[in-house]
């Protein structure tokens, strides 16, 4: 796999790693680059429309959140584990309260996800 030059792109890359033990093959890092390119650039139109140069959503945590739902169908916000505080996802505040089922990162999850990765490919090829 060729590294990415884009720091932000091999942080994603690396959150991937060790959340969901997966590695993506070329046309995945292509699609991560898109979608956290998308989400910056609606953070930087929201900001600018905004007046104040600050926008409500984070493209980071969007883009990998809607890339591995839109690729993988996991939701990072069930399987993982959040505690009372308010966040962003694509510009609405979340307030979550202790919730998740507290997966990411565990070695049987990474496993379950690495046994199962090729035929979730399969099915968003489908798609």
């Amino acid at each position: 796999m060729r590294p990415f030059k884009n720091r932000e792109i091999q942080a994603l890359i690396e959150v991937i790693r060790q959340n969901y033990g997966i590695e993506l093959n070329p046309l995945e890092l292509r699609k991560l680059a898109y979608y956290n390119a998308c989400f910056a650039e609606k953070a930087l139109r929201e900001a600018r429309e905004r007046g104040d140069g600050i926008s409500d959503i984070a493209p980071f945590v969007d883009a990998l959140h809607f890339f591995m739902i839109d690729n993988f169908g996991l939701d990072d916000l069930i399987l993982g584990k959040t505690y009372r505080n308010a966040f962003y996802i694509n510009g609405r505040r979340v307030i979550a309260d202790d919730s998740g089922m507290d997966l990411l990162g565990t070695e049987s999850f990474k496993e379950y996800c690495r046994r199962n990765v090729d035929l979730w490919r399969q099915e968003s090829e489908l798609i």
